[in-house]
C-alpha cells in the first residue's frame, strides 16, 4: 500500500444496503497504528528531546528531519492533505508541554515553507501545518476527491471485503477479540439493556428521582465502551475492574427501579408491593425472595422495554418441589 499510494481509500461495506461507502485510512504515518513520527513525541512520558530551548541551527535541523518524515508520509497517499497523529495512549497529562513544542514546530514549518517546499516538495506550491480534527481532515480529502477530474490521481481503490484479521508486522495479527472474554461482553449487554429499562421507568414513573443511581450505570457503561474494554483486550485485573464497575452500576440502578416499582404496582389487597428485588442470578437458580420459604404468595413484575410486543419464557427458581399456581395480575 505504501508503494501504490493505497493507504487510504473507499470502503463499500455492504453488498445489500444502499450508500454504505465510507472513507478509510491507516493512521500513524500510514503504519497502521497512531502516534507521532519517531523522534517527535512531545510528551512527558516520551524520551524524545523537545524543540523548545534549541538554538536556531539545532531547531532547523530537527524540523528538517520532521519534514523528511512528512515527505515519506505524503508519498504514501493521494492528494495534498495528510494527517499527523501527534499523540498516543496516556499522553497529554501535562498538555502545555506538548502544545508548546507543537506550536513551535508549526511556526517554523509555516515561516520557512518556501525553503522546505523547494528542498522536499518541489511538486507542490507550498506547505501549511495546522491543528485539525479527523472530521476536518476527511472533509478536505472529500473535497479533493469531488473536485478532481475523472481518472486523476484522486481515484481511490474501493475495498469491498472486511478489514479483519489484518497484520501490521511479521507474525502479528489483529483478531480474536470478537469472542474473547465472553462473560464481560455478556455483562456489557445486560448492563446496556438494564440501563435502557431504568431510563424508561424513570421517565414514566420516576417523578424526577433516580438520576444519581442511573448515572452510576451510565458511567460504568460508558467506561466499558473503551476499545480495550468490551473488546476483551485489557489485562485481567483491568477487566475485573470493568466488571466491578458495571455490576455496581447495575445494583445502583436496580435499587431505584425496585423502589419505583414498589410505589407503582399494588397487590390483590390494593397495598403497595414490598421487598421488590431485581433477580440477577436466575441463571444460577438464585432469587432471594422466591427462595424465602416463609412466603406463600409472591409477585413477579415483567417489563418489556422494547417498542413492540414479545413472547418470552420466564424461568423462576423456587425454594421447594411443590405445586405452584401462576395467576396473571390486573393490568
Amino acid at each position: 500500500r505504501h508503494e501504490t499510494k493505497n493507504c487510504e481509500g473507499i470502503w463499500d461495506s455492504s453488498e445489500n444496503l444502499v450508500d454504505t461507502s465510507i472513507f478509510w485510512g491507516l493512521t500513524g504515518s500510514y503504519l497502521g497504528n497512531y502516534g507521532a513520527p519517531d523522534g517527535f513525541c512531545f510528551d512527558v512520558l516520551c524520551d524524545d528531546a523537545p524543540l523548545v530551548g534549541l538554538d536556531d541551527d539545532q531547531l532547523y535541523k530537527r524540523v528538517l528531519e520532521f519534514m523528511k518524515d512528512v515527505q515519506v508520509q505524503a508519498n504514501r497517499t493521494k492528494g495534498t492533505n495528510i494527517m499527523l497523529t501527534m499523540g498516543s495512549d496516556f499522553q497529554y497529562s501535562q498538555s502545555a508541554y506538548n502544545f508548546e513544542n507543537m506550536d513551535l514546530l508549526m511556526s517554523i514549518i509555516n515561516d520557512m515553507e518556501q525553503n522546505f517546499t523547494s528542498i522536499l516538495f518541489p511538486e507542490y506550491d507550498g506547505i501549511h501545518a495546522f491543528y485539525s480534527t479527523p472530521e476536518n481532515y476527511t472533509q478536505h480529502k472529500y473535497e479533493e476527491y469531488q473536485s478532481d477530474d475523472e481518472g486523476s490521481v484522486m481515484e481511490y481503490e474501493v475495498k469491498k471485503d472486511d478489514f479483519f484479521p489484518y497484520s501490521d508486522c511479521e507474525h502479528c495479527f489483529w483478531t480474536g477479540y470478537f469472542t474473547s472474554r465472553p462473560a464481560l461482553k455478556k455483562l456489557e449487554r445486560v448492563g446496556s439493556s438494564f440501563l435502557q429499562i431504568a431510563r424508561q421507568i424513570q421517565t414514566f414513573f420516576g417523578a424526577g428521582g433516580g438520576d444519581a443511581q442511573i448515572y452510576e450505570l451510565e458511567k460504568a457503561h460508558g467506561i466499558l465502551q473503551h476499545h480495550d474494554g468490551v473488546s476483551g483486550t485489557a489485562k485481567q485485573h483491568v477487566s475485573f475492574d470493568y466488571a466491578k464497575k458495571m455490576q455496581f452500576g447495575i445494583n445502583e440502578a436496580a435499587s431505584f427501579v425496585s423502589e419505583t416499582i414498589q410505589n407503582v404496582f399494588k397487590d390483590v389487597d390494593g397495598h403497595g408491593l414490598t421487598n421488590v428485588t431485581y433477580c440477577q442470578l436466575r441463571n444460577e437458580s438464585i432469587c432471594e425472595i422466591q427462595n424465602d420459604g416463609n412466603s406463600n404468595v409472591f409477585y413477579v413484575v415483567l417489563y418489556n422495554g422494547l417498542a413492540h410486543m414479545r413472547n418470552e419464557i420466564v424461568a423462576l427458581p423456587v425454594s421447594s418441589n411443590k405445586n405452584y399456581i401462576v395467576e396473571r395480575g390486573e393490568e
